[in-house]
């Protein structure tokens, strides 16, 4: 899922990336703050990668920038070091 994906087509093709590798087992937004248009959030997930059947926690967070009720921008970080071992 690594790329850049622009407009519409983008985010299908995005949602359809995360749904081949991944079946989420638990999804949780902790904390939300917005100021003008910046957008930041954290939480925790556990995904089951579909490619080895390892579980993947993490926690994560969220920078978007949403222009003209549209997202401008969006940068997701999580434990990449979590994701490599369950991707052995």
């Amino acid at each position: 899922m690594d790329g850049t994906y622009t407009g519409k087509e983008g985010v299908h093709a995005f949602i359809a990336n995360l749904g081949k590798a991944f079946e989420t087992q638990a999804f949780a937004v902790d904390h939300l703050i917005a100021e003008g248009s910046i957008v930041f959030a954290s939480g925790t997930f556990t995904h089951r990668l579909k490619s080895t059947g390892k579980l993947f926690t993490s926690a994560w967070a969220l920078r978007c920038v949403v222009e003209g009720g549209k997202i401008r921008e969006y940068h997701f970080y999580e434990d990449s070091g979590a994701f490599a071992t369950a991707n052995k």
